[in-house]
């Protein structure tokens, strides 16, 4: 049996969750000022680093922080259209023509 529209189901997913990444991530690409820390400037003040210094420090801040509250929601977006295209499978294979 093929499964053209579980396939479909999981190209779907993973665009729509690609695409939420990529406005997630697009913001602290374009906000690097060639400076890292800052943050409390009574702890530390700025100092020079490189992009992937700066992006991977606010990535993991960002993926953490919201990993805690909207794990729920990223499974839903995998499952639903998955399922819904495992779904359409079963139904278009046990239809009779």
């Amino acid at each position: 049996m093929k499964r053209r529209y579980f396939w479909w189901g999981v190209y779907s997913a993973v665009a729509l969750l690609s695409s939420l990444a990529i406005v997630i991530v697009a913001p602290i690409a374009f906000a690097y000022d060639g400076e890292c820390g800052g943050l409390m400037p009574f702890l530390a003040g700025p100092r020079p680093c490189s992009f992937w210094e700066y992006f991977s420090g606010w990535l993991l801040v960002v993926v953490l922080s919201l990993w805690d509250t909207y794990w729920p929601l990223v499974l839903a977006l995998f499952l639903v259209p998955t399922s819904v295209g495992y779904l359409l499978d079963v139904h278009v294979h046990n239809r009779v023509v």
